[in-house]
């Protein structure tokens, strides 16, 4: 008799749980890190009735629902809060939502130089850099940073002037990338408890070429590309002297 019971009890939650949609949320950041402890709003559009989870530390929320169409809101502090309208769920259906939120911008970001003013030629200012192998003209440690600045620009990263740096890198004093600038950005807002990291780039003083260094990748995107053309006849650096360059970069080892 009990086995019967069980038996029925077990088939009534089966037909119940396939009543009902299964979705879970994944939201990371713009490098791909989960954020935990977000806030997962879901309002279902008919009946305007409200549920909330809040992301686990892999930034997982598991929501049970009813068919219909419902409204996400995913809010985190020192984040973007995030609206997903509509999302159609059907009954049995189980989804797997990826969702993407982007750091919030609490200061106006810093404006690139002018990169028509004359480059730095004065070497014994460029503490950071291998003075006998560089042209009579490069371009600044600041203007390398505008370059990077640019770069993030065009990512749509946005560095606050009070949560963000662009750290030069060095090693043992010296460049980390031999006759490069090197330089980290991040930004630590507040509530969020790590260091948000977009990237370390490598920026050659002779021509503006920027590197992504953990990917190998170089950047060319038309306002970059025209922010170099400015630089080019001032250090007239020709694309031969430039190469030989390259290969202390390290990107063909690492391919």
């Amino acid at each position: 008799m009990l086995f019967v019971f069980l038996a029925a009890y077990c088939c009534v939650e089966a037909q119940e749980k396939a009543n009902f949609a299964f979705v879970r949320v994944k939201v990371s950041d713009t490098l791909g890190s989960a954020i935990a402890d977000a806030r997962v709003t879901s309002v279902e559009v008919s009946s305007k009735s409200k549920k909330e989870q809040i992301t686990d530390a892999a930034g997982n929320a598991n929501m049970e629902a009813q068919p219909g169409a419902y409204d996400l809101t995913i809010t985190k502090p020192g984040f973007r809060s995030m609206v997903v309208k509509g999302i159609e769920v059907k009954r049995g259906e189980q989804r797997q939502l990826d969702l993407i939120l982007e750091v919030a911008v609490y200061d106006c970001c810093i404006d690139p130089i002018d990169f028509t003013e004359g480059l730095e030629p004065e070497r014994a200012k460029l503490g950071n850099l291998e003075e006998s192998t560089q042209p009579a003209a490069i371009i600044t440690e600041a203007q390398a940073k505008s370059l990077v600045r640019e770069v993030l620009r065009h990512g749509k990263v946005r560095l606050s002037s009070r949560y963000c740096e662009l750290e030069p890198v060095r090693k043992d004093g010296k460049p980390f990338v031999q006759d490069y600038y090197s330089v980290w950005a991040y930004c630590d807002y507040p509530n969020i408890g790590a260091t948000t990291v977009f990237g370390l780039f490598v920026v050659s003083p002779r021509t503006g070429e920027v590197w992504e260094y953990n990917t190998c990748k170089t950047l060319t995107f038309p306002e970059l590309m025209e922010l170099r053309r400015k630089i080019a006849p001032q250090t007239n650096v020709t694309e031969e002297a430039e190469a030989k360059y390259r290969a202390k970069i390290g990107c063909e080892d690492k391919k």
